[in-house]
């Protein structure tokens, strides 16, 4: 039984790297959708964005305002930007972005 114990730890251990003596966990953002910026109100924490479908929250392409979770994110954010995002569920009809970056052009 100790073994089959084991066994099932080491599956639910995630791959990790060693850099320099520190384990780094491979764990990248999943991303929700990209858009782009048209409004950033970085006093009340919220953004005005145009955006593609997002399949997560079951939105078709819209412009909408969503809220910034913590407000901190819109910093150095500016409007005409093209960005991806990853939202977070506040209840059935709200959402908040938890991650934004800029998509920088190739």
């Amino acid at each position: 039984m100790k073994r089959r114990t084991f066994l099932l730890a080491a599956l639910a251990v995630p791959a990790v790297q060693a850099t320099e003596g520190f384990a780094v966990f491979p764990v990248q953002p999943k991303f929700h959708g990209e858009g782009i910026l048209n409004r950033v109100d970085r006093g009340v924490g919220v953004i005005n964005i145009s955006h593609g479908p997002v399949a997560f929250a079951g939105w078709n392409t819209m412009t909408r305002d969503l809220r910034l979770k913590p407000k901190t994110l819109g910093n150095g954010l500016m409007p005409g930007m093209r960005v991806r995002f990853r939202l977070q569920a506040e209840d059935g009809r709200n959402y908040s972005i938890v991650a934004i970056e800029p998509i920088t052009p190739r």
